[in-house]
């Protein structure tokens, strides 16, 4: 199956998830996170602001802030992404397509942990996101390890990497965990 066709069926079935089922599955996904970033010594964090049934990620963010962590999320500008640095006094505005973001001044970051938001992904890291290469883009020439987290149906065999594709190191659903070699020389 080609992206295109991968992207609409996954699409479909989390978007028929019901309120429950994405909220319990949700919980059990962002608990497994914060236990593996509790391991972690970063201090940079560029999370997702969840849309549409997409895995939540607000507990992931409140965790890192109450552990003072610097927490960063997405803004689109002009058709490219950048990262807002965030706190619980920032506002947020409906952005591109929807989606909450930041209000606030754009700022270059590094070294840091992504939390990923994807359509679906295989089991060699390769994600597909909602098509426009967002994440791609701002993640070229990044330091970074790159967590995606789905639920389990988004799992998908074989995904064909193209080659400005950025692979991701881990994948964390409801059901299961993988880390990729690479991650590992990143922990």
């Amino acid at each position: 199956m080609n992206k295109n066709s991968i992207r609409k069926e996954i699409k479909n079935i989390r978007n028929n998830m019901s309120e429950d089922e994405a909220k319990n599955k949700s919980l059990i996904i962002q608990n497994k996170v914060i236990n593996l970033i509790k391991e972690f010594k970063d201090i940079n964090y560029f999370v997702y602001k969840d849309f549409k049934n997409e895995v939540e990620t607000s507990l992931i963010i409140n965790y890192l802030l109450d552990n003072n962590k610097n927490v960063y999320l997405p803004k689109i500008i002009n058709n490219e992404m950048f990262a807002v640095k965030y706190s619980k006094d920032t506002k947020l505005e409906k952005g591109t397509f929807g989606i909450y973001e930041p209000i606030g001044e754009t700022t270059n970051i590094n070294d840091f942990v992504c939390i990923t938001p994807l359509v679906a992904i295989d089991l060699k890291g390769n994600r597909i996101g909602q098509g426009k290469g967002y994440y791609d883009k701002f993640l070229k020439d990044k330091k970074c390890k790159k967590i995606g987290i789905c639920y389990d149906f988004q799992i998908v065999e074989n995904i064909t990497k193209d080659s400005y594709d950025i692979p991701l190191d881990i994948i964390i659903s409801e059901k299961r965990n993988y880390f990729f070699l690479n991650a590992l020389y990143k922990l």
